[in-house]
């Protein structure tokens, strides 16, 4: 039997379970909570939450109660661009630093530092404080071994589910500890002279642009991948990516072009300028922006470029390559931060034949993309000049 209330006649009070609301409030299920008139308001997983209107409108319908009272419980979640993530938690992290002062608000995070090893059972305290009472080491030792051994989102509900930690998509493609495992110490010296080969991915003017350049075999069967941002300068902390790119903007990862959209001028000379600084081949880029302002610049700049498909055909080859380097540990990313955060972001698509493709996600995979691009203009080359992997080789 679906019980859905409890009542106490003698008191005339009853306990209700409320079905989700969604996040749009102008859709039809929307507002069918209100009037309800709640002294006790128990929101559970709202990590999982698209839109912060059920918390509001609960809020909003103790105003008659003296003493109201409402608990949000939850793991973390993916969703870090929903409310739970950035005004819950948020407004917790400043309530119990000493930021912001609310004498209402009371907050219990349990989650591991920045810099924490989860592998490390010395840090389970941090995330599991009942470590031992109702959780114990050899289950979360288990559930480390099943997200190494089956990746995925394996991983992600481990890392969520068990150790309370914010992750940016719902299923991992190339694991954090896969991606540690491509750094070999190389030095950016160690590249001056060598051939490479480039991947740009142009997005919309919001967006981060990536330029990623591959320079093969700079040692036997290591391959190095190194990338270059621009953004708006208007847009690095408030963007669609939904996170503050201040610090990858100060250190000098990110470029920026002043205002709040993209200059393609400013983007097109630096470009040039990246190029000239390298033994630089060619390039490949989405076929879709084959008259953009950028490439018909470098086009007349005497620059090689080539279409690739954006479709499975295109991109499937190339995607598995980058796959197989990474899981291999064949690649050396200079522990570039914001390509480790693009990779943390990655999601792969596949097609009922199981081919498949990284989806685009407004900037957050853009120098994954370009280095898909840029491996899939390398291995062209190399093979010989007949089309492959969905690229037309044009000679500018």
């Amino acid at each position: 039997e679906n019980i859905v209330n409890i009542f106490h006649e003698e008191r005339d009070g009853f306990i209700k379970a409320m079905a989700k609301e969604p996040a749009k409030s102008d859709t039809a299920q929307s507002g069918g909570k209100h009037g309800i008139n709640p002294s006790l308001v128990v929101i559970d997983e709202y990590a999982m939450a698209d839109g912060d209107n059920l918390l509001n409108t609960m809020e909003s319908a103790q105003g008659a109660r003296e003493e109201p009272l409402l608990f949000c419980i939850t793991t973390a979640g993916h969703k870090q661009q929903g409310p739970c993530f950035l005004k819950l938690r948020k407004t917790g992290i400043e309530v119990t630093s000493g930021v912001m002062e609310d004498d209402s608000y009371l907050a219990f995070i349990w989650e591991p530092d920045e810099d924490d090893d989860i592998n490390n059972d010395k840090t389970w305290i941090k995330s599991n404080p009942n470590l031992g009472v109702s959780v114990f080491p050899a289950f979360l030792k288990s559930r480390l071994q099943a997200a190494k051994n089956e990746g995925g989102s394996k991983e992600v509900d481990v890392k969520t589910f068990n150790f309370n930690m914010w992750v940016d998509s719902p299923e991992v493609w190339i694991s954090s500890d896969t991606w540690k495992l491509n750094s070999h110490g190389l030095k950016a010296e160690e590249l001056e002279g060598l051939a490479c080969y480039g991947g740009l991915e142009i997005l919309q003017g919001l967006d981060l642009h990536c330029l990623s350049l591959i320079f093969p075999n700079v040692r036997e069967d290591v391959h190095a991948v190194l990338p270059f941002y621009w953004m708006a300068e208007g847009r690095v902390i408030e963007n669609k990516m939904k996170i503050d790119c201040s610090k990858w903007v100060k250190d000098g990862t990110i470029k920026t072009c002043p205002g709040d959209v993209v200059d393609n001028e400013v983007v097109y000379k630096s470009l040039l300028n990246v190029i000239s600084d390298y033994n630089f081949q060619s390039l490949a880029c989405n076929v879709k922006l084959e008259s953009h302002d950028i490439l018909q610049g470098l086009s007349k700049n005497g620059v090689e470029w080539n279409p690739i498909s954006m479709g499975y055909m295109g991109q499937s080859t190339p995607t598995a390559m980058w796959e197989e380097l990474c899981t291999g540990a064949k690649i050396e990313h200079f522990n570039n931060p914001v390509l480790a955060w693009q990779n943390s972001n990655c999601m792969v698509v596949r097609s009922k034949d199981m081919d498949m493709k990284v989806s685009r996600e407004n900037g957050r995979t853009s120098g994954i993309i370009a280095s898909v691009y840029a491996l899939a203009q390398w291995k062209t080359i190399e093979a010989n000049p007949e089309p492959e992997f969905g690229i037309d080789t044009i000679q500018l």
